[in-house]
């Protein structure tokens, strides 16, 4: 996943798909692959299908679950127009959620070299969507930084963010 300081580590890479690579057996019909998981909260499917010469071999499956006990989920456009106010929210999930009082939050908008353009500090309930509204910004391209805590539970998410001249792509 993504990089930390001291507030934890802060995800930053969501992929759909995690890996999906081909294994040559050693002498045994043995095969090893490890590989770190991408930060998406969520569960995810692992999946091996063996093929020895021209037979189909075994198949197995066995799920693993990245489910933290607090973390935030973030909502942001990846897209705007020059013009557009730039609002992003978040809320909290878990397990914990009902036990957490208060969640502190900060959004920061940042370039992409990671200089602090502007910073929000939210606080609410743990069950109440936050928001934070950066105003317009000229065409670019940026990140939003989403900070969470609440007691002994953090996490931290940056996503990437556009803003375009029009609402017209040129390919």
């Amino acid at each position: 996943g993504g990089a930390g300081d001291e507030m934890g580590p802060m995800r930053s890479e969501f992929l759909d798909t995690a890996v999906f690579q081909q294994l040559v057996c050693d002498q045994q019909g043995k095969a090893s692959v490890s590989f770190q998981l991408p930060d998406n909260v969520t569960d995810w499917r692992i999946t091996a299908a063996a093929l020895c010469g021209k037979k189909a071999g075994d198949n197995i499956g066995h799920s693993v679950a990245t489910l933290p006990l607090l973390y935030l989920r973030p909502l942001v456009t990846d897209r705007y127009i020059e013009g557009d106010q730039i609002t992003v929210s978040m809320d909290v999930g878990g397990s914990q959620v009902e036990e957490a009082q208060q969640v502190k939050a900060k959004v920061s908008l940042l370039d992409l070299e990671g200089n602090q353009l502007a910073q929000q500090e939210l606080q609410s309930p743990a069950n109440e969507r936050m928001v934070a509204n950066f105003g317009k910004q000229p065409a670019g391209q940026y990140q939003v930084l989403f900070e969470m805590e609440s007691g002994e539970y953090q996490d931290r998410v940056l996503l990437p963010l556009e803003v375009q001249k029009n609402g017209l792509q040129a390919k």
